[in-house]
């Protein structure tokens, strides 16, 4: 009987290391599998920040183009109501 238990002990133990090394590995694998995911999400995430940037950049220099041109057709305006105001004068109209 002893060196049967023994054997049953020894056989079982072994089974054992066996498992567990197993689920070490399975679980270093998936650590591995998760650090470059985080690395691949991580540097998506400074691309897109990246791209953000560029984006706000064109975005204010669209809205500074905008400003500008606002500013040339509010000018026009008025020299275009100023010539208008001298030719209603000249052609003796009231404004």
């Amino acid at each position: 009987f002893q060196r049967f238990s023994n054997r049953q002990a020894n056989a079982f133990n072994t089974r054992v290391s066996q498992e567990s090394a197993e689920a070490v590995e399975n679980l270093s694998n998936k650590v591995k599998d998760l650090t470059r995911s985080v690395r691949r999400v991580e540097d998506e995430n400074r691309e897109l920040r990246k791209k953000n940037r560029e984006m706000k950049r064109r975005l204010e220099e669209c809205e500074e183009r905008m400003k500008r041109k606002e500013e040339r057709n509010d000018e026009r305006m008025k020299e275009l109501e100023r010539k208008y105001t001298g030719l209603l004068f000249m052609l003796g109209g009231k404004e």
